[in-house]
């Protein structure tokens, strides 16, 4: 399927696209905007990760660091394409082109 076509699809490389092209900019409240290309699309795509969602990761990560447990999936924030680009087949009231991808919340 082409780009401009709506389809839900993750692909790994989809993450670590984002990892590199996304931008972060934290508000005043501690929550964090991720602002960039869609991996698939191309089209600008912005996620808001919560304040207290940042909080909950910092308290699950200490108690972790403290029992030297590594990090476990429920860490990963999901994410998917919002942007405002056409999309052949895109089902009514859905915004983006379908793709998803998880990205490591990471405050350092």
């Amino acid at each position: 399927m082409l780009p401009d076509e709506y389809q839900e699809k993750n692909e790994p490389e989809f993450t670590n696209k984002v990892a590199t092209t996304f931008t972060s900019h934290e508000a005043p409240d501690g929550s964090v905007l991720l602002r960039g290309p869609c991996p698939r699309c191309g089209h600008v795509t912005e996620h808001l990760i919560s304040a207290g969602v940042l909080r909950r990761a910092s308290r699950l990560w200490s108690r972790r660091a403290d029992r030297e447990l590594p990090p476990d999936e429920d860490e990963d924030e999901r994410m998917c394409c919002y942007c405002d680009g056409e999309h052949s087949g895109q089902p009514d009231g859905y915004r983006g082109c379908g793709a998803f991808w998880s990205l490591k919340v990471d405050r350092t």
